[in-house]
Parts: C-alpha cells; structure tokens; sequence
C-alpha cells in the first residue's frame, strides 16, 4: 500500500533529465512534511508538474527519501512519461484514480460474448470475473489484473462456456511468470490469489514452501472399489481400510495398505521390513535367485553389505560398490557400456577403454588419447581450446600429425603432393556451414622413404570480398620463399643479410625517405651506400 498525506508541496531545487531517479525540493513554508516510513514495501507517489501548465505532469514512485530530498524513485508512473523538468518546477504529494480504485473496487467484470479481439485483462481490482457465452472454436486468453493495488487479494473466476454447433470455445488463464498459464480451462468456478504484480496463485491448486500446520482434511472412510480421495477416476484414489489404516486402490483393487506395522504391497513387491529408520530390507539373494526379480527367477538384483550386483538369467552381468561401477570388459562389437544400441558405447581392459561407434573401435584412452577418424572440438562459452605440457625437459606442448597411406594395420609412405597436415580457420557463413577463411598447410614434395621426407609450407588466405582460399606464402623443401603478392616492410624495418649482430652482415633499410645499406663493422652499422630521394 502506498502513504498519502495532506498539504504537501514544494518545488524542484535544481532541474531534473529524463533519468534521474533522485531530486532535490524545497517544501513550500506552509507544507506539511512526508508521512513517516516511506520504503519499497510502503512508498509515496509524487506528483511534478509544470507551474504554468499544471495538466504537463509525471507522477514518480518514491521509496526513500532524506529531509525533504528524493533520493530514490523510480520515474513515468500510473500512466504517465519522464520529462525533463527544470528548477522551480511543481512537486506534491497527490491522490490519484489508482488510490480510489483502492477503495472503491471494481466488482463483477464479465464476459458475455466471445472477445475481440481474443486476448482480455481484466482490469484492477476486479473482485469476479463471469465468463458466460455460446459459441464455437478459438481460445480466450485472458490475463488476470496486472496492478500493484491488487497484491494482497483475492479474484474468482466463474466460467460457463457452451458450444454452438461444434466445439466450445477454449480458455487459457495467464496467472504470471511464477505460475504460468492454465490451459484449456474446464467450465467452473476458480480462486485466486495475487502474491506480487501481475502473479496470481491458484488457491484451487495448493502451493506451499514449508508444511502446513494444523489443518484437518475430513473425508468419508470409502472402500476399496469406491475410494473417497480419487484423482480423476471414481475407482483409483486412497480410502480407510480399517482402524488406523490407509489403504490405495487402483481400478476398484487394492494395491497397497500403510498401517503402523509398515507398508503392505499387493502383488509383485513383498518387503521383509522396513527399519525405524525407514530403511528398506530385504534377503541378500544370489546369482540364481535374486532377492528383487523382474517376473523371472534368475533376473533382478541382489547384493551384500558392500556390493549390489545385476543378475540376468542366473548370471551376474555387472555390480556397483563404493569406489567402481563393475561391467563386462567387452568389444567393440559389443561394449560392456552401451547407449541404445548394441555396438555403440565403452569397453576395455586392465590398461585401456575404448569408445565403440556401430562396431568399430573409435577412440582409445590409455597412456594417451588416440582418435579413430576426425576429431571436432567445439565450445560455446570459450574462445580456445588449450593444450597443456609439464615436464623437466625440453619438448614442451607438442602437437603432432601422423600421416600415411595404407591403413592402420598395414600404412604406406606418402607420395609426392601428399598433404601431411592443414589446419584451418573457418567462419560461419549459413545453416551448418562454415567457409574456410586461411590455412596452414604441409605438403610433400617427394616421395616419402625412410631417408626421404622433403616437404614444403603453404600459408593460404582469403582475400576480402570473397570465399576463395589462395595461397599467400610458401616455404619451400630448399628453403626458398615465395609470395604471391607485395611484401610490405614496415618503415623502422630491415632487410637482413646474415645474423643482426655478427661483424660483416649486411643489411638495408630506411632513413627517412632515403634507402641505406649498411655492414656490420666491430659491433656497429655503417653507411655504405645511400639512395636518396
């Protein structure tokens, strides 16, 4: 509930923007001062205005204030728009239509035809809603009050929605984000109860975060094939079947009876006991004769203090303890571990498991990680995939390619043009596909033996306003380079001709707009030639 109070007015101290969410004001010599215990739970609504057009106003939330200074608001309340305000402007604290709304409800709001259109809110402070009409197909949507004045209480909703000819108009109630939308509302009559702005919680339904205490459901005893509290069907819901017993039937049978002796199930599960602790009891059973069986003797589960093991047809086929789960080794043909079909899944040894697709051996997790076929990386909320080395020597973070031809049993050398590795950058273009944007890429420049393995770098790029891969730069097997565009030095660089800091190389570069060559001479650069502009 917002505060009001009488006689308070006074004007901005300095102007105000479009954001501001405090202000300053001077309250007139005769106004009354703010009424006490303005917060967010019990705020004020201000009212600035222009001195010369008093119509030009925006009401604002106030939730805390210091003296006669705002120091919290929310701004463009109950229907109106921030604006700028300059110094002297109008403040006061004003009654406006929301705050009778308040006192004087709206009542009974009803619905008497199918809308249109088919969406309808029901306005603030409504008290019941009657919904009562004739007609066919569609669906009414109807939003119940969104204001703050209606936290706290209580609207019916009472609906009776025939069909004309054919199939009766439908009905979706929108209750907020916490409690979602009642769809295909039945005919009858529905209480709720607003808990915040625009969430209504329906009392037809319960809804609670702790227990409640001290209330008593009163029902008749009922009976087996007429249980008192059903769900929907007359013959299934729970019923007493004696003194101090409950007892639940399903299709008019009994199927299970609580009682202060325990739990009783009718039919396919019979429990020993069940401990003070609500602890569940039962034989250890065996391979052969599983304590829990499903329908046949030898299939089910039984276990000791430490274990609890799978049987099927008298066979133990996998068990769980504290520290493992237990599953046959199997192959890839037919993994231990599968995921709805036979030959996809895990399996493995002593030393190593194995990832099996449709029968064929995948991946091998071991000392390493070996991967059977392509391998894709993909992250959704990190830029790089990292690979990290620790080790006292000197090879760190190494990433090799093994390329041959042949096969895995039986490889092959490469031959000449072969491609030993390519990496590539790649960018989304549509749908699934990604075009590619530059590459590295390493191919051979003979044929491979075990005393030859020439190769040659090719760095590939894109060039802007196209999709086509060309190379840029390769590194030949002889070392040579070769560009296949301009190559831009920067001005401050050099052309080197043996090493930067060894006496008698030579190097070229700039000198403002002059092209020097210059020796290496007892650890300086010397002039030797220049090419002036």
């Amino acid at each position: 509930m917002n505060l009001l109070g009488n006689n308070i007015r006074g004007t901005l101290g300095s102007g105000i923007n479009t954001i501001a969410t405090a202000m300053t004001i001077v309250l007139d010599g005769n106004s009354k001062a703010y009424p006490s215990g303005v917060s967010a739970d019990t705020p004020m609504y201000l009212t600035i205005s222009s001195e010369t057009d008093p119509l030009l106003c925006e009401i604002v939330k106030v939730t805390e204030v210091s003296g006669a200074d705002v120091t919290t608001m929310v701004r463009a309340q109950r229907g109106t728009s921030a604006l700028v305000w300059p110094t002297g402007s109008i403040v006061s604290l004003n009654m406006h239509a929301q705050d009778v709304n308040v006192m004087y409800p709206f009542g009974v709001y009803e619905i008497l035809s199918k809308p249109a259109p088919l969406t309808v809110t029901v306005p603030d402070n409504a008290s019941l809603v009657n919904i009562e009409f004739t007609a066919d197909n569609d669906t009414v949507v109807l939003t119940l009050p969104q204001g703050e004045i209606n936290q706290g209480k209580i609207i019916a909703v009472v609906a009776a929605i025939t069909a004309d000819a054919g199939t009766a108009t439908a009905l979706d109630i929108v209750l907020g984000t916490l409690f979602g939308t009642e769809s295909g509302v039945a005919n009858g009559t529905y209480i709720y109860l607003c808990v915040a702005p625009g969430e209504w919680a329906p009392l037809h339904a319960v809804y609670a975060t702790t227990p409640i205490a001290g209330v008593t459901l009163g029902a008749a005893a009922g009976a087996e094939a007429t249980p008192s509290l059903t769900f929907g069907d007359a013959t299934t819901g729970f019923y007493r079947s004696a003194v101090n017993e409950i007892a639940a039937s399903v299709s008019a049978s009994n199927v299970a009876t609580l009682s202060a002796a325990g739990l009783e199930v009718a039919g396919s599960l019979d429990v020993e006991a069940v401990t003070a602790t609500g602890v569940i009891t039962a034989t250890a059973g065996s391979a052969a004769a599983p304590a829990l069986n499903f329908a046949t003797a030898g299939t089910g589960v039984y276990g000791t203090a430490t274990t609890v093991d799978l049987t099927i047809a008298g066979s133990r086929v996998a068990g769980v303890s504290a520290t493992a789960l237990d599953v046959p080794a199997g192959s890839a043909a037919a993994p231990g571990i599968n995921f709805g079909t036979a030959a996809t899944g895990i399996y493995g040894d002593a030393t190593s498991a194995s990832v099996s697709i449709s029968g064929t051996q995948r991946l091998v997790v071991g000392s390493g990680l070996t991967v059977y076929g392509n391998e894709t990386l993909s992250s959704d909320t990190s830029t790089a995939q990292n690979v990290y080395a620790y080790r006292d020597s000197i090879p760190h973070g190494q990433l090799n390619f093994y390329s041959a031809r042949g096969t895995t049993a039986v490889p092959s050398a490469l031959l000449s043009g072969d491609q030993l590795m390519q990496v590539y950058g790649r960018s989304w273009s549509t749908g699934t596909t990604f075009n590619a944007c530059g590459s590295i890429t390493l191919v051979a420049t003979e044929n491979h033996s075990s005393t030859a393995a020439g190769t040659k770098l090719v760095f590939s790029t894109v060039s802007n306003t196209t999709t086509t891969l060309s190379a840029a730069l390769t590194l030949d097997n002889d070392k040579t380079m070769t560009t296949y565009a301009d190559e831009i030095m920067a001005s401050t660089a050099y052309k080197y001709f043996g090493a930067s800091g060894t006496n008698g190389s030579w190097r070229i570069g700039r000198s403002g707009d002059n092209l020097v060559f210059e020796r290496r001479e007892a650890g300086s650069w010397v002039t030797k030639l220049t090419v002036e502009d």
